[in-house]
C-alpha cells in the first residue's frame, strides 16, 4: 500500500515495500490531508506514466483506492499529484508531483487477455453521480417505508387505546354499581336493626299484658312468643346484612384496585400513543428531506448530462480527417478549448459508441483549441466534451 500525505500543498508519501510492475487491482494507496483540505471536494489523485495520466476522483481521507493498472505496466517511473475544488467559489488546490520508481517484475502478458481501460474523469463522475442518485431513491424508498411501518403501528395503538378508554369507561360504570349495592346493604342493616329493636318492645310488653291479666294470659304467652322469634328473626336478618354489606365492601375494593390497573395502563399506553406520533413526525420529515436531495441530485444530473456534447468524426483517410503518419494515423479536431473528457470508437455492428482503451492525444500548445489524435488505425467515433464556465460551481 502506498499511503500519500498532502500538508499545505506539498504531496509525499511512504509505502509497506517497493512498487513492482505489472499487478492489477493489487497496488492501493490512502491520502491524508491537512486541515486546510477541509472545505474542498472531489479531491483527485493523478498518476501519470508515458505521457497518459489516469485519475481517481472523488477521494475521501484513509479509504483504500486501486492504483490504476496502466501505470504499472513494466519497469520505469510514475509521476502523482493531486488537487480539488472549494465547495463555495471557483478554488481549486493543487499539489506538487512526485515520482515513485516501480521495478521490473518478470511478468509475460502475451498470453493474457486485453484488460478493460481504468475509467476516465467523467466517467467516474457520471458512476457517483448515479450511485448518489441511486442511494438517494432508495433512502427515499426506505424512509417511506418506515412511515408506512409507523402509520400502521400508530392505527394500532390508537385502537388499543380506545379499547382501553372503553375498557375503563366499563370499570368506573361497575364501581359506581357496586357502591350503590354497598349503600343498599347498609341501609337494610340498619332496618333490621330497627325491627330488632321494634320485637324487643313488643316482648316487654307482652309480658306486662300477661301479668296483668290471666284472662289474656294465653293470648299475651302466644305475643311473647311470637315476639321472641321476631326477635330472633330481625337479628339473623341484621347478621346477614352485615355480611352481604362486608363482602359489597370487598367486592368495591376488588374493583377499586382493578380501576387503578386499568388507569396505570391508560396512562402508559397513552404515553406510547404520544411517542408513536413524534416517531412518525419525525420520520415523514426526514422522508422529505431525503426526497429533496434525490430531486436536487437528479437535477444536477441532467445539468451534467446536458452540458456535455459530441464531435463526430468518421474512419475516412483524407487531408480533412485521417492522414497517415508512419505506423500510425493521426487526425486533428477543433474543440473551441473545451474539455475533453473521454474518446469513443463507434460499435457499428451494434450502433453504439465504446471506450478507446489505447489513443494519444497531442494539445495544441499554441492555441490550445484542437486536440490531434493518434492510432494506430483509422477509426470512426466521437469526442466527449464539456463546457466549462468559469466560476461557476456547477461545474464541478
Amino acid at each position: 500500500m502506498i499511503k500519500f500525505r498532502i500538508f499545505n500543498q506539498r504531496l509525499s508519501y511512504y509505502g509497506d515495500s517497493e512498487v513492482v510492475a505489472d499487478s492489477k487491482g493489487y497496488l492501493t494507496f490512502t491520502l491524508e490531508t491537512s486541515e486546510d483540505w477541509a472545505n474542498y471536494v472531489g479531491k483527485t489523485v493523478q498518476f501519470t506514466r508515458d505521457g497518459k495520466t489516469y485519475s481517481v476522483t472523488n477521494i475521501s481521507d484513509g479509504v483504500e483506492y486501486v492504483v490504476p493498472w496502466e501505470v504499472l505496466v513494466g519497469a520505469g517511473v510514475m509521476q502523482v499529484n493531486a488537487f480539488a475544488v472549494s465547495m463555495v467559489g471557483s478554488k481549486r488546490a493543487t499539489t506538487n508531483e512526485i515520482q515513485i520508481e516501480v521495478i521490473d517484475s518478470g511478468f509475460n502478458p502475451d498470453d493474457l487477455e486485453p484488460t478493460d481501460p481504468t475509467p476516465d474523469i467523467f466517467e467516474q463522475y457520471v458512476q457517483q453521480v448515479q450511485e448518489n442518485a441511486d442511494k438517494a431513491e432508495q433512502a427515499a424508498k426506505d424512509a417511506k417505508d418506515s412511515a408506512d411501518t409507523a402509520q400502521e403501528l400508530k392505527n394500532k395503538i390508537d385502537t388499543i387505546y380506545q379499547n382501553v378508554k372503553d375498557i375503563k369507561g366499563d370499570i368506573e360504570d361497575l364501581l359506581e354499581q357496586v357502591q350503590n349495592y354497598a349503600n343498599n346493604a347498609y341501609q337494610y342493616a340498619e332496618a333490621a336493626k330497627l325491627s330488632a329493636q321494634q320485637a324487643s318492645k313488643s316482648e316487654t310488653e307482652a309480658g306486662r299484658y300477661a301479668g296483668e291479666s290471666k284472662i289474656y294470659s294465653q293470648n299475651a304467652k302466644q305475643s311473647e312468643t311470637n315476639a321472641k322469634q321476631s326477635e330472633t328473626n330481625a337479628k339473623l336478618s341484621e347478621e346477614n346484612s352485615k355480611l352481604n354489606a362486608d363482602k359489597t365492601q370487598a367486592n368495591t375494593e376488588i374493583v377499586l384496585s382493578t380501576k387503578e390497573s386499568i388507569d396505570t395502563i391508560y396512562a402508559d399506553i397513552q404515553t406510547r400513543h404520544e411517542n408513536i406520533q413524534e416517531i412518525e413526525k419525525d420520520l415523514t420529515n426526514k422522508a422529505e428531506n431525503v426526497n429533496m436531495q434525490y430531486l436536487q441530485i437528479q437535477e444536477w444530473y441532467e445539468k451534467f448530462h446536458q452540458a456535455a456534447s459530441y464531435l463526430e468524426f468518421t474512419d475516412e483517410i483524407s487531408e480533412d480527417l485521417w492522414v497517415a503518419d508512419g505506423d500510425t494515423y493521426t487526425i486533428e479536431i477543433y474543440t473551441s478549448g473545451k474539455a475533453i473528457l473521454n474518446i469513443q470508437m463507434k460499435d457499428e455492428a451494434n450502433n453504439q459508441y465504446i471506450r478507446v482503451p489505447f489513443v494519444d492525444m497531442e494539445f495544441n500548445t499554441m492555441t490550445d483549441k484542437s486536440v490531434t489524435l493518434r492510432a494506430i488505425y483509422p477509426f470512426a467515433g466521437r469526442l466527449c466534451i464539456y463546457d466549462l464556465v468559469e466560476g461557476v460551481t456547477e461545474n464541478v
